[in-house]
């Protein structure tokens, strides 16, 4: 992090403050990290947006410097929600205040559920390998390789997950990271595993998964009863070697989101903004 940039922390609910890094000035671009990331996550995209754009980049609940409350109930996708309201209200200055957002794999899905539910609020939208939830659900029910890309997500959800992934100095989490990001720095790896690595951390980002329900046939995340569309123009960024999520996610799209921008990558992967930051 440069000297230019700062941190704050930032109160969502009650008892719960986010960990948040601030850079440049300019027009609010809040950025939402995901699962196994944390905020800085975003800065190889510091140099090129800070210096038209006040960026906030928050550690989400649960994840390294951010508060990381008990319950799985505390990390239901009302309550995730409802902290990129509180966000959206601070960056902004005003309850009604607009402003751009991004968001990657988690931070994504949150990213478009936001954008569903409180249309008012966001000016531009920016989706790196994240699906909309509509057409996820749609694929889960329907499309076996999208099923059998999310099977992973069982092995999270059972009892004693955090152990596994935190055995070996985070082995597994570690390989993950490597397989799919061959030049990852070794520092960057290892600041990543010292933010698992914080008590309650790895247990805290697992709550995410334990509070979905994937087999179930409605929007993932829920949508609250709104339809999903977008009304905000929207840039989905998509490094087609995704593991996580199939191409036939981007069909269609445009039934949601009818100000739709597409542009694929056919030599990135998931985490396309760490491969090709340009």
């Amino acid at each position: 992090m440069s000297k230019a940039q700062r941190t704050l922390r930032v109160p969502v609910a009650t008892g719960v403050q986010l960990h948040v890094v601030e850079a440049g000035d300019g027009a609010p671009l809040l950025l939402l990290h995901g699962f196994p990331d944390n905020g800085d996550l975003w800065q190889p995209l510091v140099p090129a947006l800070a210096a038209a754009h006040r960026l906030w980049m928050p550690d989400l609940r649960g994840y390294r410097h951010s508060d990381k409350p008990a319950a799985v109930a505390d990390y239901a996708i009302e309550r995730l929600l409802s902290d990129v309201r509180a966000l959206a209200d601070a960056i902004t200055q005003d309850a009604y205040g607009r402003l751009a957002l991004a968001g990657h794999d988690w931070g994504g899905m949150l990213a478009w559920a936001f954008a569903a539910t409180h249309p008012e609020r966001v000016e531009r939208l920016v989706i790196f390998n994240a699906p909309h939830p509509c057409r996820f659900a749609e694929l889960l029910a329907t499309d076996a390789a999208q099923a059998e890309a999310s099977s992973y997500v069982r092995r999270l959800v059972e009892p004693g997950a955090e152990q596994m992934l935190a055995a070996d100095s985070h082995a597994r989490l570690r390989a993950l990271m490597q397989h799919s990001l061959p030049d990852l720095p070794r520092d960057e790896l290892d600041a990543l595993a010292t933010g698992w690595a914080m008590p309650g951390a790895l247990d805290a980002m697992l709550k995410y998964y334990r509070a979905i329900d994937l087999a179930n046939a409605h929007a993932v995340p829920s949508l609250a009863g709104a339809s999903g569309r977008i009304e905000a123009p929207t840039l989905v960024l998509w490094g087609e070697r995704d593991g996580a999520f199939v191409h036939a996610n981007l069909d269609g799209l445009e039934r949601w989101v009818p100000h739709l921008e597409v542009q694929r990558f056919a030599d990135a992967g998931h985490w396309l903004l760490r491969e090709q930051p340009a």
